[in-house]
């Protein structure tokens, strides 16, 4: 059977979790990001398993999805904080997350192609078939 090819569009948080499952379900994963560094808005604030998203976090590492959030306890800086607004709050390290996710893809064998964002779609009907990034490469794919 071959392996479905998936191309990811946006490296944010919900673009590696998106890669890391679909390789997890055993796909050929491309993930597209436009600017040179993953993770988007996730380099501003680090706080997480705060508030209810600490039993959120809990849930999807019992659930076979913890990778990104073992990849944030490696690299946090302060843990079970509690400050206005924020009870058992952990913090990552904004310098140290984006290097640290970027090798968890690639260990992966997630395929990166950073900077090179997606400007123009083909479609057959309703269903999209090919990306082109600004730089003119084309990627075609079984889901974007």
């Amino acid at each position: 059977m071959t392996k479905k090819k998936i191309v990811v569009i946006g490296g944010g948080w919900a673009g590696c979790a998106a890669a890391l499952t679909a390789e997890k379900a055993g796909a050929d994963v491309t993930l597209l990001e436009r600017t040179d560094m993953l993770l988007g808005t996730g380099l501003v604030g680090g706080i997480f398993r705060n508030n209810g998203r600490y039993t959120a976090a809990e849930e999807c590492i019992a659930m076979g999805a913890g990778d990104l959030f073992t990849v944030m306890e490696a690299v946090a800086t302060h843990k079970n904080m509690d400050f206005p607004g924020h009870k058992h709050a952990t913090l990552y390290n904004i310098y140290k997350i984006e290097p640290a996710v970027k090798k968890l893809l690639l260990s992966r064998g997630i395929k990166l192609l950073m900077a090179d964002p997606a400007v123009k779609t083909e479609y057959e009907g309703d269903t999209i078939t090919a990306v082109i990034t600004k730089s003119g490469l084309r990627l075609t794919a079984d889901a974007f």
